[in-house]
């Protein structure tokens, strides 16, 4: 079987972003230790937040204050407090992460498409250099527009952040 360059390329190309991306996940467990309190000291006024509660309501709101006994959220357009002996957990919404990952994911969906397009147009097979430079303009082509599509798509894509667990 007669393997081209182009081929060994786009598998050396998809094995590396695939030994990467795990490391990238968005999926990485929230590391805050028990009662740190304190944490949500960060939060400015009006952050998305969601209190979790130990009866296991769940609370979506935005941060008003934080004492040392408890925890003011506006929510329903109704400001509320919520003593801290009945709060579980509380995470901060809507927080954006790294982007590399949405970029090397669109990269390689870019150089899968780019690699059809120019075997589709046959011009990597070609004897013409003219030929193989379009097929060249498909694939670098593929991977720019993929890692803009991809970086645009995760950016739009927000998260939460545990900040504190009872």
């Amino acid at each position: 079987m007669y393997i081209n360059l182009s081929e060994k390329a786009l598998a050396a190309f998809l094995a590396l972003c695939l030994s990467v991306i795990p490391a990238l996940s968005k999926d990485k467990p929230n590391l805050v230790p028990p009662g740190n309190w304190r944490a949500v000291e960060i939060l400015e006024d009006g952050t998305a937040v969601s209190v979790r509660m130990v009866s296991g309501d769940r609370i979506d709101g935005k941060f008003l204050d934080l004492d040392s006994d408890a925890i003011q959220v506006l929510a329903d357009d109704q400001k509320k407090v919520f003593p801290r002996s009945g709060v579980a957990e509380i995470y901060q919404l809507r927080v954006p992460d790294g982007k590399l990952n949405g970029v090397l994911i669109g990269m390689g969906a870019g150089l899968a498409a780019g690699l059809i397009a120019a075997s589709a147009t046959g011009t990597l097979n070609t004897g013409d250099t003219a030929g193989r430079q379009w097929g060249g303009g498909f694939i670098l082509a593929g991977i720019g527009l993929g890692a803009v599509i991809g970086a645009f798509t995760d950016a739009s894509i927000k998260g939460e952040r545990l900040l504190y667990r009872k």
